[in-house]
């Protein structure tokens, strides 16, 4: 299953196929309208990539 492009993101008709973007999961929709969260991992940013982690080097207390 591929995710909906994000130029037709404003329209999900019932049974329209999404991805998770953070764990994966394919999966159908049940109702028309952006599912709220992935039934799998309950996130709400299914649809958005993971950003990755900012590295901060040891022993400069963050800054």
């Amino acid at each position: 299953m591929t995710m909906v492009p994000r130029a037709e993101a404003g329209s999900y008709p019932a049974g329209t196929a999404c991805d998770c973007l953070r764990c994966g999961k394919p999966w159908r929709t049940r109702q028309e309208g952006k599912p709220e969260q992935c039934p799998n991992c309950h996130s709400s940013y299914w649809d958005k990539e993971r950003k990755p982690r900012k590295s901060v080097p040891r022993g400069t207390g963050g800054k």
